[in-house]
């Protein structure tokens, strides 16, 4: 088996003879060199720079070097070779990153690259492969793709609406703008265009919404409701407004089934909870403002003070109190307790009557809508009714007791003075008690009259 050639292990990446692992002569270059002697052989080299008749010597021996028959091809095999020994590559990237990162190297390569795409048939070679791969499918949804991503960024947003205000409030670029609008809003496709595509719009539920939160949001300002208020008031005081809205209401309340809808309308959104609690509050607040209260109290007395109504307000109370809940009820909100000279009274009648008349002037017992002060509670149809000095001043006993009369009662109206001399009053007391019922009273009892 012959041996096969192997690469030179000085680096020169020349083949050595087959068995051989060195060129002749190659296997003392450098290998056997420290540190001391290559640094005294670099300083000896400083300073040694070639002159430019060696360098064209150089560039000439080198050309004739490449231009030999099979040289090219037997370097490139060789390089080959050895980009496929470990390590060598790894050598190669790390080698090229620490060069690539020198300043006169980048330099160099930038203006490289400068005058080749300045080269006129760089740039139309540059044109063509670029229209190319700009009108496939895949480059078009990438540049799509990233103008979007580039568009969503919160930086390019600002960019561009400063740029944009800027831009805009020029006033030549206004103008251009408010001319050209109005040439294309002015033909008849362009307004035919914008109104189908603004109902469709409009007839979306998203929009809907977002314009009902909207309209919300500019309403719920303090500002916007003035402004709004201001402008509303100026323009419902005009005439023709005014006009119009009366025109339009007749015509629309003529219609058949408009008022009923209006109707079902109303009940449905009065029903409401959250609309009841807007009501309640617009009202208080209302009526808690001092130029509405004055105005309401001005007209509540002109109200009052008309003849008319206070007949009505009196028919209406009196038939009121002939109901005998609504006096009970009255009783109970008013508080109603006995006074000191009822219970002065009522100590009189039971030091003569003991267990025999009830106070009842709270509201216990109502008879023909009104409330005895003391009833008898062992049998006897009698009530004692206690009339003060002044409440009851100009007023007949004899109403009260034609009052209770028809349902049977036999009634004794003591006066607040009488309480004064109390033998007298308990001589009274005691002849009213002892006293059988009247003829008209025995009558009503026993269902002749």
């Amino acid at each position: 088996m012959k041996a096969e050639a192997k690469l030179c292990e000085c680096g020169c990446l020349k083949y050595a003879k087959p068995g051989n692992r060195f060129i002749n002569g190659h296997n003392r270059r450098g290998s056997h060199l420290t540190q001391e002697h290559k640094d005294i052989n670099a300083k000896a080299q400083q300073g040694r720079h070639p002159t430019q008749e060696r360098l064209k010597k150089m560039s000439e021996s080198s050309k004739e070097v490449w231009s030999r028959p099979g040289y090219r091809d037997n370097m490139s095999e060789i390089m080959k070779v050895a980009s496929i020994q470990p390590g060598v590559q790894e050598k190669k990237i790390a080698s090229l990153k620490i060069t690539n990162m020198k300043p006169e190297v980048k330099e160099h390569r930038s203006q490289v690259q400068k005058e080749v795409q300045n080269r006129p048939e760089v740039k139309e070679k540059k044109s063509i492969a670029m229209k190319v791969v700009a009108n496939t499918k895949e480059s078009k949804e990438k540049q799509s793709n990233l103008q979007k991503e580039a568009q969503n960024r919160p930086e390019v947003k600002a960019k561009k609406s400063a740029s944009m205000k800027i831009t805009n409030a020029k006033p030549e670029i206004k103008l251009k703008r408010s001319n050209a609008a109005k040439k294309v809003s002015a033909k008849p496709e362009v307004k035919a265009k914008r109104s189908r595509s603004q109902k469709e719009a409009q007839n979306r539920p998203e929009v809907k919404l977002k314009k009902s939160e909207s309209i919300k949001k500019s309403h719920s300002k303090p500002e916007v409701k003035e402004k709004m208020s201001a402008s509303q008031k100026i323009a419902q005081n005009r005439e023709e407004t005014k006009k119009k809205k009366s025109e339009s209401e007749k015509i629309g309340q003529n219609k058949p089934g408009v008022r009923e809808r209006q109707k079902e309308s109303l009940e449905i959104t009065n029903k409401k909870p959250e609309v009841k609690e807007r009501r309640s509050k617009a009202c208080k607040e209302s009526q808690n403002r001092p130029e509405v209260k004055s105005a309401n109290i001005k007209k509540q007395t002109e109200i009052h003070n008309r003849p008319e109504s206070k007949i009505k307000a009196s028919s209406i109370s009196i038939n009121l109190w002939q109901d005998p809940e609504y006096v009970k009820k009255q009783m109970k909100a008013r508080h109603v307790k006995q006074n000191r000279t009822e219970i002065r009274l009522e100590r009189a009648i039971k030091g003569i009557y003991p267990g025999e008349y009830k106070f009842v002037g709270h509201g216990e017992v109502i008879i023909a809508g009104k409330c005895p002060d003391f009833i008898n509670i062992n049998g006897q149809k009698k009530i004692i009714e206690l009339f003060g000095d002044y409440w009851h001043k100009g007023h007949n006993p004899q109403d009260r007791i034609d009052i209770f009369t028809p349902y049977g009662y036999d009634t004794l109206v003591i006066w607040e003075h009488e309480l004064k001399d109390i033998e007298k009053l308990k001589f009274k007391i005691i002849e009213f008690h002892e006293r059988p019922q009247t003829k008209h009273t025995k009558e009503i009892l026993d269902g002749k009259a």
